[in-house]
């Protein structure tokens, strides 16, 4: 049984004349390179894998003091992730889109009370260097009375590629940008 590669219908049909004998000698030594041609990147098929995303465990929880008084404030923390990709091989890039589970514990009040949570995405290629980052402010209203909300924050990170099978290589980090002072008062909690 022999192999029957899948060429457009144009090519076929320049296939089949050769074979006739319908055209010219300068036809048949190109023929090599106009298969090539037709047959272009379809021939081998590219599995498509997203890159990983992972939760920077230092970075998943934040506490924020109040600057009238030292005792109360409110603490973030990352509680799950998701995240799903796209491709876009017209453009040869991905667009990776990260779903952040925050949960947010306040003193209750008697009026709301409007937050924003800086966070990064930060993409590492696959020689270990950090090669884009993104920070995104998360904003949210916390509605009197409430001591505990869980809300959703979506973050985008789009990057190119030169293969498709280069994408899986990267690796995609996410987490609270946080200072050092925010990350030792994250370590002792409120």
């Amino acid at each position: 049984m022999r192999y029957r590669l899948p060429l457009p219908a144009a090519c076929r049909q320049l296939a089949a004349r050769v074979r006739r004998g319908r055209v010219a000698w300068l036809c048949l030594l190109m023929l090599p390179v106009l298969l090539h041609a037709c047959a272009g990147e379809d021939l081998v098929p590219v599995e498509a894998t997203c890159p990983d995303l992972l939760l920077v465990a230092e970075a998943s929880r934040l506490v924020i003091q109040t600057e009238q008084d030292d005792s109360a404030g409110h603490a973030a923390s990352i509680g799950g992730l998701r995240w799903s990709c796209e491709f876009l091989p017209e453009s040869h890039r991905v667009r990776l889109t990260a779903h952040l589970e925050i949960l947010v514990t306040t003193t209750p009040r008697d009026v709301p009370l409007d937050v924003s949570f800086p966070l990064f995405v930060a993409l590492e290629n696959r020689d270990g260097r950090i090669v884009s980052k993104k920070v995104v402010n998360s904003p949210v209203r916390i509605p009197p009375d409430s001591g505990e909300i869980v809300y959703t924050q979506a973050i985008d990170q789009e990057f190119g590629y030169a293969r498709m099978t280069d994408v899986a290589a990267h690796t995609i980090y996410t987490g609270f940008q946080i200072s050092p002072e925010d990350l030792a008062r994250s370590r002792t909690g409120p």
